[in-house]
């Protein structure tokens, strides 16, 4: 997996990014040879074998990590959740490529605020005076319109009565399955 992209579309608090990321470390921790199955299920060994690995090796998998996991959630509390919980999972490889590299600075994860549902060419508002804004919108444009190897998550079961009235004009515009009684699940399905 560690060649692939994964994304969460509605990826609430991250559980689905947070278990891909244990799978992608735990895989190149089988690839340098640092442990093997039966010891990756004991998780109380988890410090052990992640202090195995040379700074490199372990500068190694945090960078695919953050190249290859994706997130999105209509939700900015979410959002911030969800990258917490996965620097949760890689804090033990931060600190051992700190080791060796004391001013290396971890890159943010791609996990950000945005309607799955809406495509990349209807444009939030956002005040782009501010670039980072921009740049931010730019990055998530590109994140909707790439072709993921894996797409994981739950996606939220909302009743179309529960929509606002934009969306629902929105989402029927967009979506051949956005017609009479429908839940968003199934918009998610679509795209």
């Amino acid at each position: 997996i560690e060649t692939k992209d994964l994304l969460d579309p509605a990826c609430g608090s991250g559980g689905f990014l947070v278990r891909a990321s244990r799978r992608l470390m735990s895989r190149y921790l089988m690839k340098f040879r640092k442990t093997d199955k039966i010891e990756l299920r004991d998780a109380k060994k988890w410090k052990e074998i992640v202090s195995r690995l040379s700074p490199d090796e372990a500068k190694i998998i945090l960078e695919f990590l953050q190249e290859h996991i994706y997130g999105l959630d209509i939700n900015p509390f979410a959002c911030h959740i969800a990258e917490m919980n996965l620097l949760f999972q890689i804090i033990d490889l931060y600190q051992k490529v700190r080791e060796k590299h004391p001013d290396y600075k971890l890159k943010r994860f791609k996990v950000y605020r945005t309607d799955s549902l809406e495509k990349p060419t209807q444009k939030q508002i956002i005040d782009y005076t501010h670039s980072a804004f921009l740049e931010e919108q730019d990055e998530i444009d590109s994140i909707k319109e790439k072709k993921f190897d894996f797409i994981v998550g739950n996606p939220p079961y909302v009743r179309v009565q529960h929509l606002a009235e934009i969306d629902k004009e929105k989402y029927a515009e967009s979506y051949k399955t956005a017609e009479k009684n429908y839940d968003i699940y199934v918009l998610f399905f679509e795209r």
